[in-house]
């Protein structure tokens, strides 16, 4: 019940349900260049990748390919001109969705990743509906307000550069995240994204956005916010925060990495999924476990969704694609359905994820 394609490297993963359908997306790329020649994974990031959309009907022990769902160089104003990364997908209405996502753009051969936060609208989750794209936040165009708020950035001159920002790993605006905080007054839209705050310390980005008239916002730009092990980490991406209301809670998935500067060999970074709770969605954050946020049972997984909360049984349903430091015939695809226990949250060491048989 995992996903291997054929034709396709995936990783990296966001998701919803609608009625009785998981809806699936992630980042992918062919495995082989138009000439024919194998793609190595490691030199994927010198294409443009897609987004790709899978959906389910049997809570993930099936999954349908549904085609591609975004490519990059669509937007006008073309934040997304050299390629889209990972995102997210809310539920607006039964038939309109918020599609967050990352759009890259290249300012030249040595600055080749600024990243920008934006948005677009969905149809029934199957594309976007077209000239819905919007630019929320910029760290070249909205520089000042972004410092201002407590965001790390490198020199202006070297924003989005491939070599890293001062002595750390590249620019960290990526990733949007967006959900309604259910229990704020009127269901406050929230977007959340992985940032920095110095040079190799990584912490979540925080916004209020403001969607009316078919037309989504940005609102207003709140402080960074730190975890409390951050420091057993230098980057932290694909953030997802879930209101657990049964139990007035907040929960919080992250993934994470050791990387202290790109010129590291991908065997000597260290990836790690995480999960935090807390009592509101800015904090306090506690680790899931009471030793540690680490996820046992997840070797070789990295970008992984919640496909299902489910309040009744008190777990989390959810995927994650195996990185390329996994066995060959399965990296870059996606493992089995696992399922997490809430019920251990703050009461065992460390928080397990469990096969779904």
């Amino acid at each position: 019940n995992g996903i291997c394609h054929p034709d396709l490297y995936l990783w990296d993963a966001w998701s919803y349900r609608q009625d009785n359908t998981l809806h699936l997306y992630c980042l992918a790329i062919n495995r082989r260049l138009p000439d024919g020649t194998a793609l190595l994974p490691k030199n994927r990031n010198d294409y443009p990748f897609h987004i790709r959309h899978f959906t389910s009907i049997d809570s993930g022990a099936q999954w349908r390919d549904e085609g591609e769902f975004q490519s990059p160089a669509k937007a006008r104003d073309e934040h997304d001109s050299r390629n889209v990364w990972s995102g997210s997908i809310h539920a607006l209405a039964p038939n309109r969705q918020l599609a967050a996502y990352t759009g890259v753009r290249e300012i030249d051969d040595e600055r080749p990743f600024l990243q920008s936060l934006a948005a677009a609208q969905s149809i029934e989750g199957k594309e976007l509906l077209e000239g819905s794209q919007r630019l929320l936040l910029c760290p070249l165009r909205d520089e000042k307000l972004i410092r201002e708020n407590g965001y790390f950035l490198g020199e202006q001159n070297s924003l989005g550069t491939k070599h890293g920002e001062d002595t750390g790993p590249i620019l960290a605006w990526r990733d949007p995240y967006c959900f309604s905080d259910t229990e704020a007054p009127r269901g406050a839209l929230l977007m959340v994204w992985a940032a920095k705050v110095a040079a190799k310390r990584s912490a979540l980005g925080m916004a209020r956005l403001n969607y009316n008239d078919n037309n989504i916002q940005l609102g207003d730009l709140l402080p960074p916010v730190t975890l409390p092990d951050e420091h057993l980490y230098t980057q932290l991406e694909l953030p997802k925060i879930l209101v657990d209301s049964a139990h007035q809670r907040y929960l919080l998935l992250v993934a994470t990495t050791t990387r202290e500067t790109e010129s590291q060999s991908d065997e000597e970074v260290e990836k790690c999924i995480r999960l935090y709770h807390a009592p509101t969605a800015f904090g306090p954050w506690k680790t899931g476990g009471l030793k540690t946020s680490a996820i046992a049972g997840l070797e070789n997984q990295f970008g992984m969704t919640v496909l299902e909360l489910n309040a009744k049984q008190q777990s989390l349903l959810c995927i994650a694609p195996y990185t390329e430091a996994a066995d060959e015939a399965i990296a870059l695809s996606f493992a089995p359905v696992v399922e997490i226990k809430l019920s251990d949250i703050g009461i065992v060491d460390e928080i397990s994820a469990d096969s779904v048989d």
